[in-house]
């Protein structure tokens, strides 16, 4: 959180239901910090697409994963930077559906349950002050 009083108004950073980073949120909208979800898909091979809970959800709103993932940031106010060079898949994070109270508290347990998880994490060498990663 101290590295963010640098980077006003904006900050990018990755988030996902694995790693909500809600400390991190919770310091940047009160400042108007506008949160831009980095990675939302998990980053390539992560469990994301497969997690049983964002499957659930999914199969109720008859969607993909991707779809609801990319939702999840919207529906908490975030933009999201979601990468793919696939004509199919570009398309396919268009599909931005509505997630209920209980998508969103099923969603947000993942994280409990399972504890956060980082996908990204560039071997800079020096010590970022990510909480996950002390």
């Amino acid at each position: 959180v101290e590295y963010l009083e640098e980077l006003l108004p904006d900050a990018t950073i990755e988030n996902h239901p694995y790693l909500p980073q809600q400390d991190v949120v919770d310091f940047c909208r009160p400042k108007g910090i506008h949160i831009t979800a980095y990675s939302p898909l998990g980053s390539t091979g992560s469990p994301l697409m497969k997690d049983e809970a964002i499957q659930e959800v999914a199969k109720r709103h008859s969607v993909s994963a991707g779809a609801v993932l990319l939702s999840y940031h919207v529906a908490r106010g975030n933009s999201v930077l979601a990468k793919s060079v696939t004509p199919s898949r570009i398309e396919e994070n268009r599909n931005i559906i509505e997630l209920d109270s209980s998508d969103m508290k099923a969603l947000e347990k993942i994280s409990k349950d399972k504890g956060m998880t980082r996908f990204i994490y560039p071997a800079f060498g020096v010590n970022l002050g990510f909480s996950d990663k002390q």
